[in-house]
């Protein structure tokens, strides 16, 4: 069974907030005779408090014993981090090691 399986992906910031990506990826199973591909462009806008916009422009194309099929598509959302890095956070936990267990304070 041979598959491929590729992908690219770049972005760039012209600051904090704006940026524009793009995006391409293969695969192909040789086997089934089957290929897709996916190519998309957009751009992300960073509220800079943990919130972000999205917004894609695209195509999709599937190739399959000599047919093919390829859509247009456009997508458009939102990305919300939470913590106060601009990610998810949560207090470490506190460990029960043996030596607390025992009462022994070693540090």
């Amino acid at each position: 069974e041979d598959i491929t399986l590729v992908g690219l992906s770049a972005s760039y910031g012209f600051n904090d907030q704006f940026s524009v990506t793009g995006d391409v990826d293969y695969t192909e199973f040789r086997d089934f005779d089957f290929s897709s591909t996916e190519s998309k462009i957009g751009i992300n806008y960073n509220f800079g408090n943990g919130a972000e916009i999205f917004a894609n422009v695209g195509q999709t194309s599937f190739e399959n014993f000599g047919s093919s099929i390829s859509e247009t598509f456009v997508s458009m959302g939102t990305t919300i981090s939470f913590g106060p890095q601009g990610g998810t956070s949560f207090e470490a936990p506190r460990s029960l090691s043996f030596f607390n267990l025992l009462g022994l304070n070693l540090g």
